[in-house]
């Protein structure tokens, strides 16, 4: 018997850990789990203790293997799914559940708990997923796991709900695999198969050659300007691996070949690895705490100087421009008008023109207030949203590298979130030494949540532990960074703007200034001329341009064909398109502009007629797009070699029609590319569309076992209810027996203060109601015991009452008596009892006469 029960215990065991927005991922992984995978399945999910979870009937819709809940002693079983008992910790031991009451002075982590058993009772024979969930539970856990041999696997942060759980896990170290949560399931059953292929497969990916890495690093080195060896090497394995794959790459040798012979894959793969996952004021109570800290720190900032703040790790903009909104609102709450600067950097540059350019869809800023949506975002179609001028303006944006590059300086403060946990110790220590330079005396690091100043932390004060925010102590920088130190004479980085940056603040150049002085270098080589952008608005008017335009004033910000002449309208906007089409510079000869003439008296009522060469630039924006910039240029010269350019005579009224084609058709070609990008966000919406019934399914369940916890809550309150009332009665009984009796009683608690007392006591000592809770020594007595204070201690501590007589007579004595007393929580308290003979005596006189 004893054989055949070990025969069907489980080999290998499937420990998964979650919390908030688990129960989706669990739904996706068992709905494409095998049944018969031969592994007991463990799901640690975190519950409030004494809830009736509804779990095991919300999993029993997408699996067909038996769901049990734990219990102690339950053996483990291969093909089951066991589900953790909230109230109590679960572990592992003789192939058998062990159910202990959890630690009440420690913050309660089941998921490691478990973990930690599991590594120990199957070690390489253990593969431990982290699903869905905030705060670092399932961390530890992971570590034991992978040092017992095991497989360790999380939920790709991009995918899940609440990336706490995941990220934290991922910054151990440990985890050999990081997928979607509808990949899981395909490497559990590889793993349930062989636990020994899934580790050659992980070892395969991680174990790459040296000279290989090497080879990919000094391409993107080369290409980009970015050394990835100061990565982790684990998030840098995950990524590479995912492209080789991609490629169908067999080893890491035949994709480093692929990326030589494709520029395009070297591109992608570096986009794949600097993907930032960011938002809009991520984390919204740090952002509370920080807005409290910049009020105090601007009250007592000198109004003549710029406050500076350096956002380190930028990506595509929504933290540097929440962090503006941030401290706008400081300086108004202050009264104060916004005097700040926001330095923006990052390394990639794809996502600094996203951010410079400041425009996200309508969802990124769905959770931000009404009235911050409203006052610093502006509406530029129907689903995108652009940053006002107002906040842009305080915000720079450039490439830097926080590892390589030298630092910037006298910064008030300085916010990297979520970086420094992808970089290796040597690289996150050059970083926080450059943050500890650039910070000037008193000022604030803010850091993501996951993340600590280490090795530097006795150099801070720490403002709030939760979310990361430190103050500088010190007046003078302790640490000169490694980039100061070494940084070669040939710089990547355009230190000609570190060195504008860190202009002392008395030549502190202002960004007005620049494009003031821009527009002076521009206006004495460009006479008259028009700069157009991609939606064909006039973004620039240079010279005395103004003149050939429909009357206008100071920078326009409209349709060029609005503001050009109807005679011209047509001339110039099929030169527009043949400039875009050929990729050549277009002359118009002889355009004739009817402009008001300043000579009165004239015979043409006060107009006359300029007859111009005019000529149009296309200037791609990006190689090969089909975005351009326009740049017509009146009163223009001949360009150069004919080669260069292609001329035309002025549109006339029977060639008119044509050219209107050749505008039509590339409006056609514009309106197609658009239906197709509709069409696509179609797809997205219908996809997004299931998502949401699924959702709903979701809440349906949710809301069954909500109407589950109303129905015991009910029932709970109910019992109170009957409780109180049985207790209200018993009080009523006490103070009746206690006010009606010729005793006089003094309850004293386990500090001797009073707790209690009945109406006779008064006779022997000054009591009134509001002297419960003082200690009875601070009360004088008529009682004829003058060591009343060290007999009650005696009591307590020996448990031995004490009886003392004292009267005129036998028959008026008084007799006190000293007992203790002991609660349900094992406190001990003293009672007092104050016994006249003579209140007896009078009341058996009383009934032998009646």
């Amino acid at each position: 018997m004893t054989n055949q029960n070990n025969s069907n215990r489980a080999k290998s065991m499937i420990a998964i850990g979650a919390s908030a927005g688990g129960l989706r991922s669990l739904e996706v992984l068992f709905s494409s789990l095998a049944e018969d995978t031969g592994c007991a399945i463990v799901v640690i999910v975190h519950l409030s203790p004494g809830f009736k979870s509804l779990m095991d009937e919300i999993l029993a819709r997408h699996t067909d293997m038996p769901i049990c809940n734990v219990t102690d002693g339950m053996p483990v079983e291969p093909n089951k799914i066991y589900l953790n008992n909230a109230s109590k910790e679960t572990r592992i031991e003789k192939s058998h559940f062990v159910l202990s009451d959890a630690n009440a002075e420690q913050l309660p982590k089941p998921v490691d708990h478990f973990f930690v058993s599991a590594a120990q009772s199957f070690g390489k024979h253990c593969i431990g997923v982290v699903l869905s969930g905030t705060g670092s539970d399932g961390s530890t856990g992971i570590r034991h796991i992978s040092a017992a041999g095991g497989v360790t696997v999380v939920e790709s942060p991009e995918t899940a709900e609440f990336n706490g759980m995941p990220t934290n896990a991922l910054s151990t170290g440990e985890v050999h695999f990081s997928l979607p949560r509808d990949q899981i399931s395909q490497l559990l059953m590889q793993f349930a198969e062989d636990p020994d292929s899934v580790k050659a497969v992980e070892a395969a990916e991680e174990q790459h050659s040296f000279s290989d890495i090497e080879r990919i690093f000094s391409m993107l080195c080369d290409r980009h300007g970015i050394d990835f060896a100061d990565y982790k090497s684990g998030t840098i394995d995950r990524r590479i691996s995912r492209r080789l794959r991609s490629v169908g790459a067999e080893t890491l040798a035949e994709y480093a070949r692929a990326i030589e012979q494709n520029p395009e894959e070297l591109d992608a793969l570096y986009f794949d690895l600097l993907i930032g996952v960011t938002k809009f004021f991520r984390d919204e109570e740090a952002f509370s705490v920080l807005r409290q800290e910049l009020i105090a720190m601007v009250e007592g900032f000198d109004p003549h100087k710029e406050l500076r703040i350096w956002v380190a790790g930028c990506a595509t903009g929504e933290e540097a421009y929440s962090i503006g909104i941030v401290a706008i609102e400081a300086f108004e709450a202050l009264g104060r008008p916004p005097r700040f600067k926001v330095l923006a950097t990052d390394v990639h540059d794809r996502a600094l023109k996203v951010a410079a350019k400041g425009v996200y869809p309508q969802e990124a800023i769905e959770h931000l207030t009404p009235t911050q949506q409203e006052r610093f975002f502006q509406k530029v179609d129907s689903g995108m949203r652009c940053v006002d001028t107002h906040l842009r303006r305080h915000v720079i944006f450039t490439r830097h590298d926080v590892i390589k590059d030298p630092p910037f300086s006298r910064m008030n403060l300085v916010a990297c979130r979520n970086l420094l946990i992808y970089l290796e110790k040597d690289a996150q220590q050059a970083a926080f030494h450059s943050f500890h330079f650039a910070l000037d005396t008193e000022g604030i690091l803010m850091l993501g949540p996951s993340e600590v100043p280490s090795s530097l932390e006795s150099e801070f004060e720490t403002i709030d532990p939760t979310w990361r925010l430190y103050k500088k102590l010190g007046n003078l920088p302790r640490f000169l960074p490694a980039q100061l130190k070494f940084y070669p004479t040939r710089q990547v980085f355009p230190s000609r703007l570190v060195d504008l940056v860190n202009r002392s603040a008395s030549g502190q150049p202002s960004f007005s200034t620049l494009l003031d002085s821009y527009d002076l270098l521009l206006g004495e080589f460009v006479h008259n001329g028009l700069l157009v952008d991609e939606n064909r608005n006039v973004i620039h008017v240079f010279g005395d341009a103004s003149k050939f335009l429909l009357p206008m004033s100071g920078r326009p910000s409209g349709r060029v064909s609005q503001l050009l002449p109807d005679g011209v309208r047509g001339s110039i906007g099929a030169g527009m398109v043949r400039a875009a089409e050929a990729g050549k510079h277009v002359l118009l000869r002889g355009v004739e502009f009817e402009t008001r003439s300043a000579e009165r008296g004239n015979g043409n009522g006060g107009e006359k007629v300029l007859t111009r060469d005019v000529l149009i630039r296309a200037i791609r924006k990006e190689p090969d797009s089909n975005r351009f910039l326009w740049f017509i240029e009146f009163d223009a010269e001949r360009p150069g070699p004919r080669s260069e350019f292609e001329e035309l005579s002025q549109i006339r009224t029977g060639v008119e029609h044509d050219a209107l084609r050749s505008e039509l058709e590339y409006t056609k070609e514009t309106l197609n590319a658009t239906i197709e990008e509709l069409e696509a966000s179609n797809e997205q919406l219908q996809s997004t569309n299931q998502e949401l019934i699924a959702s709903n399914e979701e809440l349906q369940s949710t809301n069954e076992e909500l109407q589950s916890v109303n129905e015991e809550l009910y029932s709970v309150n109910t019992e109170n209810q009957r409780q109180i009332t049985e207790l209200q009665v018993v009080t009523d009984d006490l103070n009746n027996l206690l006010g009606l009796s010729d005793i006089g009683t003094i309850f004293l608690d386990q500090d001797l203060c009073i707790r209690k007392f009945t109406p006779l006591a008064t006779k022997y000592f000054r009591l009134m109601s509001h002297d419960v809770g003082r200690p009875i020594n601070n009360f004088t007595h008529s009682l004829q015991i003058s060591d009343l204070p060290q007999l009650l201690e005696q009591v307590q501590v020996t448990g031995h009452s004490v009886i003392k007589t004292f009267g005129e007579s036998e028959r008026h004595r008084v007799i006190v008596k000293l007992m203790v007393y002991e609660t349900t929580a094992k406190q001990k308290g003293v009672i007092i009892n104050i016994i006249d003979t003579s209140a007896f005596d009078v009341g058996s006189q009383t009934n032998e006469s009646d």
